[in-house]
C-alpha cells in the first residue's frame, strides 16, 4: 500500500536528482542502524540522530523558518558547509544564516535522540552512487514485551509477577537470510530486562523502521537454563 506524498530532504548538496518527475528505484536504510549504512552514503552518519530530532520539530509549519533553512541545517549536521543561496533552497524565500545556526544549535542539544512511536524516524533512500541520497520520515515501530517464568506451564502470563530481570536481549536482523544469528552487523542493539511500572522482566527496542524484519535473542542469566 502506498504512503502517499512524503517530505524529503537532501543529505548531500554535491549530488543531484538529475531529472524532475522521473521514477527511481532506491535501497532503503534505517537512519538508526548506522552499521548497515554503506560507506560514503552519508558523510556524518553519527549525526543522523540529530537530523531525526530536526525532522520531528516540523519547522516548516512555522512562520519563523522556511524549507531552505531546514535543508541547510541538515547539510551542516551532515558535515557540509552552510548554504544560504542556491535556486532550490531559496524557493520559499531568503535563507537566514542566523535561522540555520539556531536549528543546528538546538539539534546539537539532542544527542542520542530516539523517537517514540507517535513521532517520526528518518528513512534513507539511496537511488545510486551518482544521485542525491534522500531522507524521508515515517512513524517508527518498537519491539518489546516481558520475559517471565511460566510457573503453571500454560503458556500465558497469568500467574502473578513472575517477570525475570537481568536477561540479556539482543536485537538483530538476518541480513544473509540463513536463519542463524551470525553476529557482526546483524547485531543492532542490546538491552537487559528490568522493572517497568512495578512489573519485572520488561524490555523494549524503540526507533525501529517499519517493514524491516527484526528478531530478538534471549540470553538467560547465570543459574537459569
Amino acid at each position: 500500500q502506498g504512503l502517499g506524498w512524503l517530505d524529503g530532504w537532501c543529505l548531500n548538496p554535491d549530488l543531484n536528482i538529475t531529472t524532475n518527475g522521473a521514477s527511481y528505484a532506491a535501497t532503503l536504510y534505517s537512519s538508526s542502524e548506522l552499521n548497515l549504512l554503506p560507506g560514503g552514503l552519508v558523510l556524518a552518519k553519527e549525526n543522523l540522530d540529530l537530523v531525526n530530532w530536526v525532522l520531528n520539530q516540523d519547522y516548516t509549519s512555522s512562520s519563523t523558518f522556511n524549507y531552505g533553512e531546514v535543508q541547510s541545517a541538515i547539510w551542516v549536521l551532515m558535515g557540509f558547509p552552510k548554504y544560504t543561496s542556491g535556486a532550490d533552497i531559496v524557493a520559499q524565500g531568503p535563507v537566514s544564516s542566523a535561522n540555520v545556526d539556531a536549528i543546528v544549535l538546538a539539534a546539537n542539544g539532542h544527542n542520542g535522540f530516539v523517537p517514540d512511536n507517535n513521532q517520526y524516524i528518518g528513512v534513507v533512500l539511496d537511488p545510486g552512487s551518482t544521485r542525491q541520497p534522500i531522507i524521508t520520515k515515517v512513524h517508527p515501530a518498537s519491539l518489546g514485551d516481558y520475559v517471565w517464568e511460566d510457573k503453571n506451564a500454560n503458556g500465558i502470563q497469568d500467574d502473578g509477577n513472575t517477570g525475570i530481570n537481568g536477561v540479556t536481549v539482543n536485537l538483530w536482523r538476518d541480513l544473509n537470510s540463513n536463519g542463524v544469528f551470525d553476529g557482526g552487523n546483524e547485531l543492532l542493539a542490546t538491552t537487559s530486562t528490568h522493572q517497568n511500572g512495578g512489573v519485572d522482566g520488561y524490555y523494549e527496542f524503540k526507533g525501529l523502521t517499519p517493514g524491516f524484519d527484526y528478531q530478538v535473542q534471549f540470553i538467560a542469566p547465570a543459574g537459569m537454563a
